[in-house]
């Protein structure tokens, strides 16, 4: 309600997290809110290279980025693992599909992150059910698309992609996906 009342750290008059003033009124990890209704403000320490109180890492971006780790609150992001003064950190997740885009001779596939290009670009790792064969594999600029030429393809007829073993950046490699389009 944005109005600090018994018990509450902070009120910003929202019920959202992410924002300094957590979903249930404490302070977040990495901010400091003051006033009513209280205005939070990212932890001035943060992006220091130092771990201080309220932080999971800090890898001395300036400025704060998120997507590297560690976020612009200084908490380890989700499929990462941080460590030492000023942070380093390493993604431990493979790649996955995001989408999948097809048209009469090629299959645009998107990553969730970079992939690395001799992986993404091997054609056998790659296949599509009912004779349709993948002839190349070719990374974009993007670092994320790969853009699959094949034989052709029928319109109206469902087809199954099976991707594997393409590496991301830091040589996590995926398992078996599967994506009908």
């Amino acid at each position: 309600n944005g109005i600090l009342e018994s018990g509450e750290i902070c009120d910003d008059g929202d019920t959202s997290s992410g924002d300094g003033c957590s979903a249930v009124c404490n302070v977040e990890p990495g901010w400091n809110c003051d006033g009513s209704p209280s205005q939070c403000f990212a932890d001035v320490n943060c992006g220091n290279g130092i771990l201080d109180s309220g932080e999971q890492c800090d890898d001395a971006d300036n400025p704060l980025a998120n997507g590297d780790g560690c976020s612009t609150q200084c908490q380890i992001e989700s499929g990462w693992i941080c460590t030492g003064q000023p942070s380093v950190c390493t993604d431990v997740t493979a790649p996955s599909l995001s989408s999948v885009v097809a048209s009469q001779n090629s299959v645009n596939i998107v990553f969730n992150e970079n992939v690395e290009e001799t992986s993404a670009e091997s054609a056998g790792n790659y296949l599509i059910n009912n004779g349709i064969n993948v002839l190349t594999a070719t990374l974009q600029a993007d670092g994320r698309t790969v853009v699959l030429g094949t034989s052709s393809q029928s319109e109206g007829v469902g087809y199954t992609l099976t991707v594997n073993s393409v590496v991301d950046a830091y040589g996590n490699v995926m398992g078996s996906e599967v994506r009908g389009y």
